[in-house]
């Protein structure tokens, strides 16, 4: 993956700097470059460039290259000294920055992964947290299902016991009304009775009192009686 990218950004940078630099060249891979006052090797050497300085062509004569430095001297060089492709230096150079900053993104990415993993940690904790709460609940639910189903039975004999319950209640009212109604006729018997006592002692002492006279009358007359004889 790793050279994959790198390959990459080396096309990349040869394509993008060759297009971006067509007008510009670079002294080829030698110590010092004399750069002249005219075209013609001669003539008095004005300054002197060094191996991968970059350069502004401004004109062409014959073999001879007029260019531009960056600091804007300008003089005549041979043209055998100079090329448009960027010298292995600095494209060495560029890509060590570019891969100093693919590490440093790559070093990035290896925190992130790692904030990644310690995320992926704590929501797989949580996930599994969830699942344990989610097993409590399903127990609870489980649960309460069971006690649900045994009330509703309950109920269910209970309904049908209220229906039994119910058929002794009118029964006990209606012996509760028979007792009430014997009762009453009990009452009522032991009145007459009492009545009937009464009556009965007065009748006993009416015939006790009328026996008692009859006698006595007829103790009387025999007593008559004797005293005629007498007589």
């Amino acid at each position: 993956m790793k050279n994959t990218i790198l390959c990459t950004l080396v096309i990349y940078l040869f394509l993008g700097l060759a297009s971006a630099n067509a007008d510009t060249q670079y002294v080829t891979d030698m110590l010092v470059l004399n750069v002249r006052d005219v075209p013609y090797e001669e003539y008095n050497v004005v300054m002197r460039l060094k191996s991968n300085m970059s350069v502004e062509v401004l004109e062409k004569k014959e073999r001879y290259f007029k260019v531009r430095t960056p600091d804007g001297k300008e003089g005549w060089v041979d043209e055998q000294y100079l090329t448009t492709s960027i010298p292995k230096t600095i494209i060495i150079v560029e890509l060590e920055e570019k891969i100093n900053k693919l590490e440093e993104g790559i070093n990035e990415l290896k925190e992130s992964r790692g904030s990644l993993r310690n995320d992926l940690q704590s929501s797989k904790q949580k996930v599994k947290e969830i699942e344990e709460k989610a097993n409590m609940y399903r127990q609870e639910v489980s649960l309460s299902n069971l006690k649900l189903e045994q009330v509703t039975r309950k109920y269910s004999e209970f309904v049908e016991q209220s229906n039994d319950v119910v058929e002794m209640i009118t029964e006990r009212d209606g012996l509760r009304a028979t007792v009430n109604r014997l009762k009453a006729q009990e009452k009522q018997l032991q009145k007459d009775n009492t009545r009937l006592r009464s009556n009965s002692r007065w009748w006993v002492r009416f015939i006790a009192g009328g026996g008692m006279l009859l006698v006595g009358l007829i103790i009387g007359r025999l007593s008559s009686k004797r005293k005629k004889v007498f007589y």
